[in-house]
């Protein structure tokens, strides 16, 4: 139900709000009052044709606006759900039109912008006008559809249809959105797969070239080390040192002995004490220098198959490193971005089948609630072409036949 109109600067009118009231409303006047005016306008706020001409003179736009109070099992709720209308079916709708001087005409639904196509479908959906060219309707298939439905009582089929095809509509959606995502990850499937799988065959370690670069260096200098190692071993044997310190370790032990100098204070004292506790740690740090020098000793390795190993593992990952464009210590991580990316195509894939199944079943649905539909309008048609044909006998048209 229309409950309100606004216009203004429309043809003549200045500003004009119309409030309907409670049960039947009539507008009366004789023949240049301006019932046409408002009737164009409120046609102009449903989506007719908007021209220039119906702007006022010196107005910058006309602007027409109808509220109307709808049904919530009106049909038209599902065809703003359809067109991404936000809208509340407990609440009253707004039709607004705007046609400036200039520039071209806007239409709004509940204050979102809309189509002028929308608006006059909206339009048909809230209000009949009769007038002399009225029978003209009875010429458009929508019209002619919509009263056979009517007459059916095809109220839910026709919510229902539409509910499955919403569906449809949306998993067709989601479909096309997967396939535009996985559409460049389908085509890197076959190269990740392989980048995967040789990266998995050399199997690289965090930091394993920095090592065996370490290792190389080592192995490639292992003569000159040797050499070096022998000559401080040589150093440290020829001067006795240990004998020597030894001693030296013995004759300050002597000293702290003497009689009274235990529990003596000074110098001399203090003197004895830090000397002694100094020959003890070159005796520690002399033992812990022939363990370092055993130790590196046995770090070197004397077999010329080691240097070759190391060489071709070290040259296979920087090999793969440059392939990839990475430095081959970041070959643990690459390869594990790469198998993430891998897992991301092939469920995208995945994802793709199921968005493929569930349109596939959203279309089998909606063709179902579209057969039901077709039946009970087929086995309303021969039952509605009877009821219209009795109608015409009275109006002397009993010769006509209607088919549908």
């Amino acid at each position: 139900m229309l409950v309100a109109l606004s216009i203004r600067d429309f043809v003549l009118v200045d500003r004009l709000d119309l409030e309907a009231g409670n049960g039947f409303t009539a507008l009366t006047g004789e023949t240049g009052a301006g019932k046409s005016i408002i009737l164009d306008a409120l046609a102009m706020a449903l989506g007719g044709k908007a021209e220039k001409r119906f702007v006022r003179a010196g107005a910058p736009q006309a602007i027409i606006s109808a509220v109307f109070c709808v049904d919530p099992g009106h049909a038209l709720w599902q065809v703003l759900m359809h067109h991404g209308i936000e809208h509340d079916p407990a609440e009253t709708l707004t039709c607004r039109r705007i046609i400036p001087a200039q520039g071209a005409a806007r239409a709004f639904l509940n204050d979102q912008p809309a189509s002028a196509g929308l608006m006059a479908r909206i339009g048909e959906l809230l209000v009949e006008i009769h007038g002399q060219h009225a029978a003209a309707a009875l010429l458009k298939p929508a019209f002619q559809k919509q009263s056979l439905d009517q007459y059916a009582g095809c109220r839910k089929l026709l919510q229902r249809c539409a509910s499955r095809w919403q569906e449809l509509a949306e998993a067709r959606r989601a479909r096309e959105a997967l396939e535009s995502e996985t559409a460049v990850a389908d085509e890197q499937i076959d190269w990740l797969a392989h980048a995967v799988a040789t990266l998995d065959t050399l199997a690289p370690e965090p930091g394993e070239a920095a090592s065996l670069a370490g290792e190389r260096s080592v192995l490639l200098q292992s003569a000159r080390i040797r050499e070096a190692l022998s000559e401080a071993r040589a150093a440290l044997q020829a001067s006795d040192l240990d004998t020597q310190i030894i001693g030296a370790s013995r004759a300050m032990e002597r000293i702290g002995r003497l009689p009274g100098l235990e529990q003596a204070a000074g110098p001399v004292a203090e003197s004895a004490l830090q000397a002694g506790e100094a020959i003890e740690r070159m005796l520690i740090e002399l033992a812990e220098a022939n363990d370092q020098l055993d130790s590196l000793a046995s770090g070197i390795s004397d077999d010329d198959g080691s240097l070759e190993r190391i060489e071709q593992r070290l040259f296979a990952l920087r090999a793969e490193a440059r392939k990839y464009e990475v430095e081959a210590d970041e070959l643990p991580a690459f390869l594990d971005d790469l198998r993430a990316q891998l897992r991301a195509a092939r469920a995208g894939a995945e994802a793709l089948t199921v968005a493929r199944n569930t349109e596939k079943a959203a279309a089998a649905r909606w063709h179902d609630a579209a057969d039901r539909l077709g039946r009970a309008r087929r086995s309303a048609a021969r039952s509605f072409e009877k009821a219209v044909e009795a109608e015409l006998v009275p109006l002397k048209l009993a010769g006509m036949r209607l088919r549908v």
